[in-house]
């Protein structure tokens, strides 16, 4: 009788099909807390704002020296900046209440933060989350009036003109705040600290924070540190597109002031930049936030 032999096959190994095609929206100097309250707010808080037809989730990429690179899914439709537009549109009645509810809110935001009153810390920390759904409702919806123009985009934009400095202010007196309220040994490392850490403890010691300091992921409301970017990306099903450079010598943009100047190039991404000298440097940034109006002298 002959023996049947059977051959050893090498089990394939399947990876999640890519569903998303991520893109970087902007590169800004964000911490850990930063990042949650970011997600929290925009992503949770416009889902709840329409029952989860239109809503963004941002992922939340830093590299150290590189800032963190704030990334929108451009495959998912229930994402677009014209979906949340319709949507609204659909809703003049919702928008009207929304809009004043919002309203109020920046008033009180910066009142608190004028202030900066330890006792206020929590009350303004929620205030800011709270502005978030319609903040970025107005961005987005504002951002397509000129493409397609109605009443409705009209007042996104306007609000977004007046309000969206707001949210800048909020946050930088919440940064002063725990500035404060940490040890003198975590108040620097603060930027790698989670918002629970900061506001319950308790507080990680050097080796997690040196950790998260050679880089970490935030997507879908969870924290990673991954040694691989590329892997983590293939593991999560996600494409991270990357924008084809066809020069590198010339830099398009936008300016601060008009004119002609002469000077060394510096980019500011990380709030590491903060700490150089950028005299007489002529400064290069994805967007200009308040964290980097002290610079710009």
């Amino acid at each position: 009788m002959k023996k049947v032999v059977k051959k050893a096959t090498k089990k394939k190994i399947l990876k999640p099909k890519k569903k998303t095609e991520h893109r970087v929206w902007e590169v800004m100097p964000l911490g850990i807390y930063d990042c949650e309250r970011w997600y929290s707010g925009e992503c949770l808080g416009t889902k709840k704002l329409t029952d989860g037809a239109a809503y963004f989730e941002p992922m939340f990429i830093y590299r150290p020296g590189e800032g963190v690179a704030v990334c929108y899914n451009w495959v998912d439709e229930n994402q677009w900046a014209m979906t949340m537009k319709h949507w609204l549109e659909a809703r003049p009645e919702l928008y009207d209440a929304e809009e004043k509810k919002y309203k109020e809110i920046c008033k009180q935001i910066l009142e608190l933060s004028e202030k900066r009153d330890l006792k206020d810390f929590h009350i303004l920390a929620e205030l800011t989350n709270d502005m978030w759904p319609m903040l970025a409702a107005a961005t987005s919806v504002g951002n397509y009036h000129e493409q397609e123009p109605t009443p409705i985009s009209a007042r996104a934009l306007q609000l977004r003109r007046e309000t969206d400095q707001v949210c800048y202010i909020g946050c930088a007196a919440l940064d002063a705040m725990m500035e404060t309220m940490l040890p003198p040994e975590h108040a620097p490392q603060k930027e790698f600290l989670t918002w629970k850490e900061i506001t319950e403890g308790p507080l990680p010691d050097r080796e997690v924070i040196d950790h998260r300091k050679k880089g970490f992921v935030y997507y879908q409301g969870k924290l990673y540190h991954p040694e691989d970017f590329e892997a983590f990306c293939d593991e999560h099903g996600i494409y991270l597109y990357k924008e084809k450079i066809e020069s590198e010598t010339e830099i398009k943009g936008s300016s601060a002031c008009k004119g002609i100047v002469q000077g060394r190039v510096m980019r500011l991404l990380d709030r590491e930049d903060e700490k150089k000298d950028f005299k007489d440097a002529v400064l290069v940034a994805a967007m200009t936030t308040p964290y980097w109006i002290n610079q710009m002298n």
